[in-house]
């Protein structure tokens, strides 16, 4: 039985995800054609939107946006329907609602490794029933600084935006839920910073290279 555990206040439903795994982008999908939204909320930092959008323009082709940090490490981000963050804002774009881009922008970002269990069984279960299950494995991890940083700005931005919508489709990494629903029910003040747009480039994939960047069959 549903016990809520993806509900975030009274007017956020969130779909947590293994990013890159595509049945999650189909509960993303099937999540947002049964009900009603007037705004989506996606894991990633506003400064990433312009290529991150001019990529999922271009789908079916599939991009990968590529920037520089200051330390000289490249981030990668790659932009695919098999992608849950993708699918949410494709749908976005489809339907013309409002998008939010609401995750931190950090330097030096950390990539971060759950060993979680085979997702094919939410077909047969559901989204919550596995989540409420792997869970239990995910609140043992210790949350790095970087991770309590983006889970306090996110959990600031949706209590902001639950005060302007009637209903969000919030999407986001599957160990990062928790979190920003702790920092969500803090009610911390929302304070408004510039954003510096990333200076990047948005690749083309060769079509024969798309398995190694989504990591399963197309």
């Amino acid at each position: 039985m549903p016990n809520g555990s993806l509900k975030i206040g009274r007017n956020i439903d969130a779909i947590p995800s293994i990013h890159g795994r595509s049945v999650f982008a189909q509960e993303v999908r099937r999540k947002f054609l049964a009900d009603r939204y007037d705004c989506i909320a996606v894991e990633l930092p506003l400064s990433v939107a312009p290529f991150v959008n001019q990529g999922v323009d271009r789908l079916p082709y599939v991009s990968c946006f590529v920037y520089q940090e200051n330390s000289g490490k490249n981030i990668y981000i790659p932009i695919h329907p098999a992608e849950s963050i993708i699918q949410a804002i494709r749908l976005d774009k489809k339907e013309k609602i409002d998008l939010w881009y609401i995750d931190a922008d950090v330097e030096d970002f950390q990539t971060e490794t759950v060993v979680l269990p085979d997702e094919y069984p939410i077909h047969k279960i559901s989204l919550e029933e596995y989540y409420d299950c792997v869970n239990v494995a995910i609140k043992q991890i210790e949350e790095t600084p970087q991770q309590k940083q983006r889970e306090t700005h996110m959990g600031v931005m949706l209590s902001e935006l639950s005060r302007k919508y009637k209903k969000i489709l919030y999407v986001c990494g599957m160990n990062h839920l928790e979190g920003v629903k702790k920092n969500f029910e803090l009610n911390l003040p929302y304070l408004e910073s510039p954003t510096e747009i990333k200076t990047g480039i948005l690749y083309n994939v060769e079509p024969s290279t798309v398995y190694f960047l989504q990591g399963e069959l197309p």
